[in-house]
């Protein structure tokens, strides 16, 4: 798993991988921020497969949050 930086809005270590139904995406516990979502892309009924594709969205979730410039809050 890729370290995640500081949450880009409010500089919070408090951030983790979170998920819905089919999608996954990084959420800061500090401040409320959620995303990007990426979403899963599964292949059919396989258990292997599918979750293979959700660690690849996970691992692309966390490679988003990094890309994140930080936005100072006013």
């Amino acid at each position: 798993m890729v370290e995640l930086l500081p949450c880009p809005f409010c500089g919070g270590h408090n951030a983790s991988l979170a998920n819905h139904s089919e999608s996954a995406f990084i959420r800061c516990y500090d401040c409320g921020t959620e995303g990007p979502v990426v979403t899963v892309e599964y292949s059919g009924d396989d258990r292997l497969r599918s979750a293979l594709a959700y660690i690849e969205a996970a691992n692309k979730a966390h490679a988003e949050w990094n890309k994140r410039k930080p936005t100072p809050l006013t």
